[in-house]
């Protein structure tokens, strides 16, 4: 063993952190819909290192604030709890957790980390990213949450910002229906129009 099979080690378990999933994954709901036919269909292509490294990172910062919030006494329970479409349960997805709220039941939490740029966005704008509103949206309206605590870090400075969203059924609805649409597409092998420009 030498320096080089110690950095291809700790390179290799990071695939661990991008797993090949066979469902249509909530927190990516708002990607383009043929490039979800396109991984259903086919699979994931084989992540890059660098995709490893920031989602390994992401990691570090959810746990992170996970331990920070049990230090200030804040209860999180139900980490990485799967969520699943009643109407498919080809639509499911993993929250980061939930936090206890004796008078009104548990509530969701979303954590963020970005870079200083999409962190400062995000703060200036005073919502959260369109696709991270997606994603909760799905989680609230299939977990039966009625608000979200989103809690975003940046990367470089370590400062949090804290907001609250509710759910919204009529986005919720909306939601249902571009995943009905595209895991009919994938049961048709009918390819569904690319949004994004990218998909061949």
């Amino acid at each position: 063993m030498d320096a080089r099979d110690i950095k291809k080690g700790l390179e290799r378990v990071l695939d661990d952190y991008e797993t090949d999933r066979d469902y249509l994954g909530m927190s990516k709901i708002s990607r383009c819909p043929r490039h979800w036919y396109q991984v259903l269909r086919k699979g994931y292509r084989p992540p890059s290192m660098q995709t490893s490294r920031y989602a390994h990172e992401g990691y570090l910062h959810e746990r992170d604030i996970l331990e920070r919030l049990a230090r200030a006494g804040l209860s999180v329970v139900n980490h990485n709890r799967e969520i699943v479409a009643s109407f498919d349960d080809r639509f499911r997805g993993h929250i980061d957790g939930e936090l206890i709220n004796s008078t009104d039941g548990p509530d969701l939490l979303e954590v963020k980390s970005a870079n200083d740029e999409l962190y400062c966005a995000i703060v200036e704008a005073g919502q959260p990213a369109s696709a991270h509103l997606d994603q909760v949206q799905c989680y609230m309206r299939w977990g039966g949450y009625a608000r979200t605590f989103f809690i975003y870090k940046a990367r470089q400075t370590g400062e949090v910002w804290v907001l609250q969203v509710a759910r919204d059924d009529t986005r919720g609805e909306a939601l249902e229906r571009r995943a009905r649409m595209i895991l009919a597409a994938v049961d048709n092998q009918t390819p569904p129009a690319c949004e994004c420009g990218h998909c061949r």
